[in-house]
């Protein structure tokens, strides 16, 4: 018997409802480096996705709040709204102001007392800024109908039917690692030191599928920061896991991890230069969007301008491919005029537009910025020894 799927899916519709749109991408929250916006999205001109779940991780110093900031400007750039919930009691807004974050306007900051405060404050946020777009009063959640202002909101979405054209939204959480649920609180004053962190990965189980609902439904790009933390043990293959259990790498749509390899000299190749920034590594550990298990790298300075610098990192991957003049030379050789010095030449690029436009163009046709990543083995349920190895348990 040959089923009529076009009478099956009137009656699906009949029963069921109309089916839903398909999931798509609001926005894209440009990061002004081609070469990082190439590693996640595949597009020069694009960048991270609008309405998703992004991770980043990595240790100490290595510019994980920086990239955050830098996409919270991001979409203050399109009109749009970004806000914090400072976990760890340390974000600087006069950093995050050199970095281009308009903390005056268009952003809101809070410091949550656990880890459930502070995804209640995300929701309120980005159901409060929808509404206030839309046009919309919610009505307030309350003991009889908890889901009130969600399920109000979500109507008023469905008959808009469409995020496109609507603000871009930015939250930052920093860090997952510093989130205190309201669990270990309790456990801490009886003096229960033995839960093992698993009160975390068990609100982040759940929190996260709720975050993700409404991420998605809402277009608002929620960006989770996590520190490393190093595995006792693992003798074979990475030893650093990501507090916060399993939750955070199945509901994240881009995981990213950042390492510092270098320092970057105000003389290029000059060790005994002054450290004007990082030279950062990026790789994309997971993504839904593009190609995953891609890496590049790039300059953030720390003196102004500082942020993520195009300029410097343009010079730096030309440079290293020999396409700026020689590898190990301390001069670059572009365009009309022969051997700049790399100050003249970085200064003059930054103040001409035409000639940093051709740098990039340059660059970016000549070069190929984004290489494939590590093999990921953190990920592995058990560490598998050479044949042979003797392994002893306790």
């Amino acid at each position: 018997m040959t089923l009529d799927f076009d009478t099956v899916l009137d009656e699906l519709r009949e029963i069921v409802g109309k089916e839903d749109a398909g999931e798509s991408i609001p926005y894209w929250l440009n990061t002004s480096l081609p070469n990082v916006n190439l590693a996640i999205s595949g597009q020069a001109d694009r960048g991270f996705p609008g309405g998703r779940i992004i991770t980043i991780a990595g240790p100490e110093s290595c510019g994980k709040t920086a990239l955050a900031t830098e996409l919270m400007v991001a979409a203050q750039r399109q009109g749009g709204f970004a806000f914090t919930t400072d976990f760890e009691h340390a974000f600087m807004h006069s950093h995050a102001e050199s970095i281009g974050l308009n903390t005056g306007k268009g952003f809101y900051y809070k410091k949550p007392n656990s880890a459930e405060e502070g995804f209640e404050i995300a929701y309120k946020v980005m159901r409060t800024l929808r509404a206030a777009e839309l046009g919309v009063r919610l009505p307030p959640d309350s003991a009889k109908n908890p889901t009130a202002s969600a399920d109000a909101l979500r109507a008023a979405l469905k008959k808009r039917g469409t995020l496109d054209g609507m603000m871009p939204i930015v939250g930052l959480m920093d860090s997952i690692a510093s989130m205190i649920p309201r669990a270990q609180d309790i456990d801490y004053a009886k003096e229960n030191m033995k839960t093992n962190n698993m009160e975390l990965a068990m609100m982040l189980s759940i929190e996260l599928k709720r975050l993700a609902r409404d991420a998605s439904n809402n277009g608002t790009t929620m960006v989770l920061l996590n520190q490393l933390r190093t595995n006792p043990g693992v003798m074979f293959g990475d030893s650093t896991t990501e507090p916060g259990g399993a939750a955070p790498r199945f509901y994240a749509s881009v995981m990213i991890r950042l390492r510092r390899t270098a320092k970057w000299r105000a003389e290029f190749g000059d060790e005994k230069s002054e450290a004007i920034g990082d030279v950062v590594e990026l790789y994309v550990r997971k993504n839904k969007v593009s190609r995953p298990f891609r890496k590049t790298k790039y300059v953030f300075r720390t003196i102004d301008p500082v942020g993520l610098d195009l300029v410097g990192t343009m010079i730096m991957l030309g440079k290293e491919a020999g396409v700026l003049g020689p590898v190990e030379g301390k001069t670059v050789e572009f365009g009309g005029k022969k051997r700049w010095s790399i100050s003249d030449f970085d200064a003059q690029s930054r103040s001409d537009a035409g000639l940093r436009k051709q740098l990039v163009d340059h660059v970016m046709a000549t070069v190929n910025p984004v290489t494939e990543g590590p093999a990921i083995e953190d990920d592995e349920d058990e560490v598998k020894l050479p044949e042979g190895t003797l392994a002893l348990t306790v």
